[in-house]
């Protein structure tokens, strides 16, 4: 513990470690492994000690010890990386699958708290709109009256603040879900959870998605899942 709170201090943004990635040749298993394991973060720590009776070994352990941490999880749809379009990034699609997970938690806000959660939901939601508008605003790089370095400073400030605005966001997403969900217990701590499967067969957006985990979701509260071939994902890289 000593040494742990020796360190915590130093850890920057830029620090964060938070992807698992599961890798294997086509047809391994990877993308069961992937379904698989998001259903079980989903029910982690929602089972009633009644529920989870017939687990043995380390199945009943991880469930134990996720009410003993007191521990959720926000599990966002598993995103299939092979359908995302040419015009679309990895972000937009899960700024999308933030607000359908926002409205479904909406639908079961328990009634006394029906005032205060819908207007702290769209806060939420004017924020992801926020972040979606700011990722469309590009500079005019074609500008006589604009430097080439200027443009350059531009993009740099733009992706550095669209990077705090996610973290924010992020922050006070799950302090939503800590305040309005399922369980009444309100020091239960949640982490949003994002899976992209099949990273490495999209070709034309692989490198740009990944750049878009480095640059954006290695935050605070965010837990990032994703699938792919090393050999496929490592060639694409090198290109």
């Amino acid at each position: 513990k000593r040494k742990w709170d020796s360190i915590k201090g130093k850890i920057s943004l830029n620090n964060i470690c938070n992807l698992i990635a599961l890798m294997g040749e086509r047809g391994s298993g990877k993308s069961s492994a992937l379904a698989s394991y998001q259903g079980f973060l989903t029910e982690f720590s929602e089972r009633e000690k009644s529920d989870y009776e017939y687990l043995t070994g380390n199945n009943r352990k991880l469930v134990e010890l996720g009410n003993k941490k007191k521990i959720s999880f926000i599990t966002l749809d598993i995103m299939a990386a092979t359908l995302l379009d040419v015009k679309e990034n990895i972000i937009e699609i899960i700024l999308a699958r933030m607000l359908e997970k926002l409205e479904e938690q909406e639908r079961s806000v328990r009634s006394h708290d029906a005032q205060s959660g819908k207007y702290e939901s769209s806060q939420l939601k004017l924020k992801i709109g926020n972040i979606y508008e700011v990722m469309h605003n590009k500079p005019k790089e074609d500008s006589w009256e604009v430097e080439p370095a200027v443009v350059t400073l531009k993009a740099l400030s733009k992706s550095w603040n669209l990077r705090k605005e996610f973290q924010n966001l992020v922050e006070e997403y799950v302090k939503y879900f800590e305040n309005y969900g399922k369980s009444s217990d309100k020091s239960i701590q949640y982490y949003l959870v994002i899976s992209i499967d099949d990273i490495d067969v999209n070709i034309m957006k692989s490198y740009e998605m990944l750049e878009m985990i480095r640059k954006y979701l290695m935050v605070p509260k965010v837990i990032t899942i994703m699938t792919a071939d090393y050999e496929s994902l490592t060639a694409i890289c090198k290109k």
